[in-house]
């Protein structure tokens, strides 16, 4: 049986990473320059910005976003609510969606979560966000 693993890494610290090691497929918010034996492909995370369904959405509730400058997720909610808001950053993506459940705040995560039984989406906006995937090519030996 093959074993798979998964590598996660800040947005910021992928493409030095993918420079370093060998990797099937990487997952990344950055275009990695200079990246051979791979194919990219481009894709987009439908995102939406979600609150609790069992506590009230209000006007003085935070903004929740990663800490890493580079995440997309991060810059588009800084972009929208930084002037209306409180920001408040959390470098943990699990903790960001507890938080949210938990009626703490709202934060910009991807649209399939809306599924989860505690949360909603805040507003109707969906932002798509692009991410880039490599694919490492098949070697002739």
């Amino acid at each position: 049986m093959d074993k798979s693993e998964i590598n996660i890494q800040k947005t910021s610290d992928i493409p030095t990473i993918a420079h370093q090691e060998d990797f099937d497929k990487i997952f990344c918010f950055q275009k990695i320059e200079n990246l051979k034996h791979y194919d990219e492909t481009i894709g987009h995370i439908e995102s939406v910005y979600l609150c609790s369904s069992i506590i009230k959405a209000t006007e003085e509730m935070p903004i929740f976003v990663n800490k890493d400058k580079n995440c997309p997720f991060r810059k588009q909610s800084l972009m929208k609510f930084a002037h209306l808001k409180s920001v408040v950053e959390i470098d943990s993506f699990e903790n960001i969606i507890s938080l949210v459940e938990n009626g703490k705040g709202i934060a910009l995560l991807p649209k399939w979560l809306n599924k989860r039984a505690n949360i909603k989406p805040y507003d109707q906006d969906i932002i798509l966000i692009p991410f880039y995937q490599y694919e490492k090519q098949n070697q002739i030996k």
